[in-house]
Order: C-alpha cells, then structure tokens, then sequence
C-alpha cells in the first residue's frame, strides 16, 4: 500500500474518481466534437421547403459547411448539377439559373457526408414587403376572418392559392448585419393566412390571380418603427442631409429605433434572395419628423437597392391613412413628403385617403383594397399590364382672377369632387398666408378652387390636416394625395403644461414650456384661440382664480404653429389634495408629480401631453385626504384607452369612502369597462369617465383600479407590460 493511500485513503480514492471523470468528460467532448464536425452541412432559413425562387433570374443557392469541402448542388429545373466550395470563413454559394414560372421541383444539396432536399418548390414571383404596423398586422390582428374578411376568407375556401407561399422574419435587433434570421415558407389556409400580413396577402392575391404564377411574399415588419431603422446606418452617418437621425430623435421605449438596428437583423439576411421588387408601409413612426423624411426614406431606398445589388428594382409603398395625430398636420406633411418621394426612380405609391373608415384607428381595416392599389402599379409598371394605377396627381396651377385652375397628372378622362358633406378638403390663401375653407369644382381634366373671402387668391392646400379623407377622383375612382401649391413654413411645435403645488399658498400653478428653444410661447384664458400677437407667456406661472381654459401656441419667427394647446380647468373639492400612493406612477408620464390626479387639469386623448398618470404593469391604488370631513355629491376618473399605444382601460375600478382613514364604505364597483363604453375592442382611443354618486361626507377617499396587466393575444405587444392610464378625480 502507498504511504499516501495508508494514511490518505479518501483523499487517494476522491483523486482515482476525478481521474475517471475527466476521461469520461474528454471522450464526450472528443465525440461532440466529432458530430459536429460532420453534422454542418446548413441552409439560411429563407433556403427551405415550399419556397418561391425568382423565376427568369439567377438565384443563390447558398449555406455554411466544413472548410474545403465540395458541395454539390442538384436543382429539378436544370439538366446538370452545380457546384461549390466551402470557403475560410465556413460558407458556401451556387448561382442557379432559373426558367419559366412552374413546379414544383425538388432542390438536392449533398456534402461530403450529409444530403439536405428541399420539396415543393416553385419558380415565380417573389416580393419583401416591409414596413411597420400596418404592414406586420395579420387578419387575427385586424379582426380576424368573421369580422373584417368574411368574403375573403369564402374566396380563399374556394379558390387554389397553394401556389402562393409565405415567408415571416421573426422580430430581431442586431448591431451588425446578420447572415441568416429566423422563419419558414408555408403554404396558405385559412389558419396560416390568418396569422400573416394582411396588406402583404392581399397584395399577392392580386398578383396571382392576374398573372396566373406562383408568388413569393417574404414579410420583414415591425409596428412603430421609423424608416431610419430600417436604413444602413453607414448610410445615414455618411449622409449630411441625414444629420438629423444619428442622434435617435424617435427611440421609445417600446420599439427599436436606432438607425441600422432593424436593416441589420431583418433585411440583411434577405440580401442574397433574388427578388421582384419590394412593397412598403411605414411612416406613422416619423411624422413628427417629416421634413426630413423625404431624403431619409430616398437614401433607405438606395442603400436597399445597392445591397442587393439588383439594379433599381420596382419600390411601391403605401400613403399613410388620415389619423388623429397629437400635433395638428403632421399626418398631412408627412403625406407630402410621402409624394415628393415618386421622384424616386421605379416608385410608386398607394393613396388610402379614402379607406380609413374611422380616423382614430391608425390601423384602418380595408387591407384589400391597399393590396389592389399596389398591384395597380405593379401591373403598369412591372409587368407592362394596361390598367390606371393612380390617382390625380398635382402638377401645377394658373390663377384666373379671383379663382385659381388646378392640372393634374393621371386626370385624361376627367376628374370628380365627391363629398357627402359640401366639405371639399381645398384651402385658398392669399398673401396674408391665412387658409380658409374653399369651393372646388371639376373642369374636366382640372379644378377650379375659390373663396369669397380671398379676393386675392395665391397658394391652395388639399386634405391638409392630420384626418382629412378623400374628395378628389379621377375616373378611374382613385384618389388624389395630400398636396399643396406653397412652400411657407408650416409650424407644428407644441405646447406643454405642467401644474405645481405651491406650498406657500396651497394653489396648484400652470406652467408652459415648449421643446424648441427659438419658440415664444402666447396664451389666453378667455375663451380665445391665442395668435402670435397675444400675450406672452413668461417665466412666471399661470394662476386661476375660477374654472377656465388654458390656450396656448407657439410662434417661431411670427410664424404661429399649427397646433393649439388646450387645457381645461376645473376647480373642484379635491384640489391640491395630499395623494398617497401605494404604487409608484412612471416616471415619464407623471402628470406633474403626486398632485397630478387633483391638479384641476383633465387629460385629452394625446397621451403624451403631460396630464396623464401612466401606470405599466401595476395597479393604480392611491387614498385621497381632503384634509377635513367634506360633503361629496359624485366622484369622478377619468381613464384613457389607446391600445395602438399599448394603453388599455382597467379590468376593475373600486372607489370608497371614509371618515377616519380606517374603516372605508362598501362604495361603487365598475367591472368591464370596455363592454361599459360600447365598443369592446377598444380599437383606437377615447377617454372613458367613470362616475360614482355618494352624497356623504367624509375625509378620505380611497381608489383603485386593476391594470389589464399585459398585452393581450393578437396584440402587437401581447405578453409585454401594459399601461393603465388615469387623469383627474374629481370630487363635487
């Protein structure tokens, strides 16, 4: 016996088991090693079963396998196999030829050792369709089959769309551009069409049904996201027109903004797949921004078209549709610049001025017909088929006394005014700059525009404000974009007030501010819509002796901004009374502090405008102490639902009462508030007011409300925090 093992016998044996392990562990990692050096034969997810290739092009049959090793390439439409090497860097690449639209056809990849065969695939049209939510949005999203696609879903029963195959890049971020990305082709039902882009679906029935080929649609989507993630972001930091965007001027906290992250991670890996063309819809996300978008969304364009290096291939994307944006004509300027963009080469736009149906729902529903006007262009434009594909389009004007003629382009056979209202949507200025509502008649291929008022008639603006619809047809029965004659300065900065409990006399004081450092800020509290000769607003804080309104605007170079501010106030039993809070507000949206529910200031259906308690993930719980016992008539909350922003109405909203901050009344219980407002999918926004009759005296109020908690299914951003919104109580 060694000495060691005679005076060390457990220590000897611990050491003979280690020795045993680290065998063990060594043969596994040899044999790992092993299997995986023979299992590395791999295709990039966009490579699979049931894909469509690009027919009459060259495709790129590509992957990743073992250094030097031969890969042989076997494709059902050509006679002979090709061939390629695994380079250094572990990839591989086969350029395939492709022929005539048909199939299906089998794809045979063979190794050294390893064989991968792909089935069904098809050789003919293959589109991206890009963009944020109005793009990403499935059926299931929009309503689903029953409520908003009834009759689509009886054609696609009926009809043989298994030709048509569709691809999904699953959500991603990345600081680089990445090879490959996660998703898989399939074949259309109703089930895998329901939870697919609608717009993108529709878009690429179109296509089947009149050019009778299968079609490709590889959806690469991602709601709220403005167009500079979705560009290089070399090309934005090279660009000096695009200075703007390399500070993220648009980063949330809910979606990615930063320039290059979504083009790295989503478009990078489509790169190598040979396409048609590509469909967009985007620009809610950037219409804060909208002076620049016109270079931006031109520079993504050609950053896209040079990576994929297939010449200036077809760009269609899809006008905005009328909303109620926070800033007054956002919507419109963004619009406007959607429509200088058409001097992009091989572009085209989709109008849907006049598909919206409810102008507070960002995502308008009447996804079919998006998908028939992008068709229209390309059916003109691409595959040279004889249809109109666009609506009146302006080109310039001549003045004609007190009238002013218009001329459009796309307006040969004539052009029509419809309105159910005697709305027309025109505006007529003169040199004071000042628009006012006009008459617009059709002339043939040319509008007449007037006003009364206007003796001196210079500049016309059409559908110029955030939720203008459609007036101007031509024959064809599409519709003219947004467009104006000017080029004056349009101002849309924004006011923002914040009250202030002053301590030294127990009053709640309203503060203005504004974003831009060059704005002078004008207000009114006399019922009066404030203009830049109105008084201005100093470091010192407003103060209400009674129930009034707060207007205010800014003006910058005596230029006033479109958007008026507006803040009703309400003097009330519970103002600048002590709130404690059981669970803390947001930081960012904090109305003020904690005398942001009893500040006399009500929120308006802007979320972000400095008067909402925001609450993510938590419940709101709060007790009110109105500092002595007080007779109380009614309570009222106010709640905002915005589920576009994530914001939703709460599930139960409890209030009581109570004397001695102990024992608290059984007070008034609301459950189901949205079956409560009529509408029970709170699709779009409104604020809900609640109220709870008492006729009682007491000090202390109690509060709660229960947050829906997350997002639900079918929603953007199912499964995430969701936002519980409250604003004012008031106690009368």
């Amino acid at each position: 016996m060694n000495p060691s093992e005679y005076f060390f016998p457990a220590i000897s044996k611990i050491l003979i088991s280690q020795r045993v392990k680290a065998g063990i562990i060594l043969l596994a990692l040899l044999l790992i090693i092993s299997l995986s050096a023979f299992a590395t034969l791999k295709l990039p997810a966009t490579l699979g079963s049931n894909m469509v290739l690009q027919r009459n092009s060259e495709v790129k049959i590509w992957g990743w396998g073992n250094r030097g090793e031969r890969i042989t390439v076997k494709a059902g439409w050509l006679p002979n196999e090709c061939t390629a090497n695994v380079g250094v860097d572990g990839k591989w690449q086969a350029k395939l030829p492709t022929g005539n639209a048909g199939g299906p056809y089998k794809i045979v990849i063979s190794g050294k050792d390893e064989v991968i065969q792909l089935d069904n695939i098809m050789l003919g049209e293959v589109w991206v369709c890009s963009g944020q939510s109005n793009m990403e949005f499935t059926i299931n999203n929009l309503g689903g089959w029953n409520k908003s696609y009834p009759a689509e879903r009886d054609e696609l029963l009926r009809s043989d769309f298994r030709d048509i195959r569709l691809f999904t890049v699953l959500k991603d971020t990345s600081g680089k551009v990445l090879d490959d990305c996660k998703g898989q082709w399939l074949i259309p039902d109703t089930s895998t069409v329901a939870g697919f882009s609608a717009t993108a679906w529709f878009y690429g029935v179109e296509l089947y049904k009149k050019l009778g080929v299968p079609v490709g649609l590889i959806v690469s989507a991602w709601g709220g996201t403005p167009a500079e993630a979705w560009t290089p972001k070399a090309t934005i930091e090279s660009d000096l027109t695009l200075q703007f965007y390399r500070s993220d001027p648009n980063k949330n906290a809910w979606f990615p903004a930063n320039p290059g992250t979504l083009y790295n991670a989503m478009i990078g890996p489509l790169l190598k797949t040979t396409i048609r063309g590509a469909t967009w819809y985007q620009g809610e996300a950037n219409v804060n921004d909208a002076q620049t978008y016109h270079p931006l969304f031109s520079a993504m364009v050609r950053s896209w078209r040079q990576a994929w290096g297939l010449g200036d291939f077809p760009f269609y994307y899809v006008q905005i549709a009328p909303f109620t944006y926070d800033r007054a004509v956002v919507g419109a300027l963004l619009r406007d610049a959607q429509l200088k963009s058409l001097d992009i080469p091989n572009s085209g736009m989709a109008v849907t001025m006049d598909v919206t149906g409810d102008v507070s729902n960002i995502h308008p529903v009447d996804k079919p017909s998006v998908g028939k006007r992008l068709a229209l262009w390309a059916f003109a434009n691409t595959y040279n088929i004889p249809v109109d594909y666009s609506g009146p389009v302006y080109k310039t004007l001549q003045k004609e006394g007190k009238t002013i003629r218009l001329f459009f382009d796309h307006s040969e056979a004539g052009l029509m005014i419809r309105s159910a209202t005697k709305v027309t949507g025109f505006l007529v200025a003169g040199p004071d700059r000042h628009f006012i509502p006009a008459k617009a008649d059709a002339d043939g291929n040319s509008i007449i525009v007037k006003a009364d008022k206007v003796k001196d008639p210079i500049a016309v603006r059409y559908a110029y404000t955030n939720t203008s619809e459609a007036t101007l047809f031509n024959t064809a029965g599409l519709p003219a974009s947004t467009f104006r004659t000017d080029e004056w300065p349009v101002i849309t900065e924004m006011v923002f007030m914040k009250p202030f409990y002053d301590g030294g006399t127990k009053k709640i004081l309203y503060e203005l501010s504004s974003n831009n450092p060059a704005a002078v800020i004008h207000y009114t509290t006399d019922g009066t819509e404030p203009v830049c000769s109105s008084p201005v607003y100093t470091s010192n804080k407003i103060q209400l002796i009674k129930a009034g309104t707060i207007y205010a605007r800014a003006c910058i170079n005596n230029n006033a901004s479109e958007t008026v501010g507006s803040w009703a106030v309400k003097q009330h039993k519970g103002i600048a009374a002590k709130v404690s809070y059981a669970d803390e507000y947001s930081a960012r949206y904090s109305a003020g502090g904690d005398f942001g529910l009893v500040d006399g200031v009500e929120g308006s259906l802007a979320f972000n405008d400095g008067a909402w308690q925001g609450f993510e993930g938590v419940d709101l719980s709060v007790t009110i102490d109105l500092g002595e016992p007080t007779l109380i008539r009614k309570i009222e909350m106010h709640f905002l639902a915005d589920t576009n922003n994530w914001i939703f109405l709460p599930k139960r909203i409890e209030i009581k009462t109570s004397q001695n901050g102990v024992n608290y009344d059984a007070g008034s219980r609301f459950d189901n508030l949205a079956a409560l407002t009529g509408k029970p999918g709170m699709i779009g926004k409104q604020i809900v007011t609640i109220k709870a009759p008492f006729m009682k005296k007491a000090r202390y109020i109690k509060l709660k409300a229960i947050n829906t908690g997350i997002c639900p299914p079918g929603h953007p951003g199912a499964g995430e925090k969701a936002w519980l919104f409250v604003d004012e109580v008031v106690v009368e």
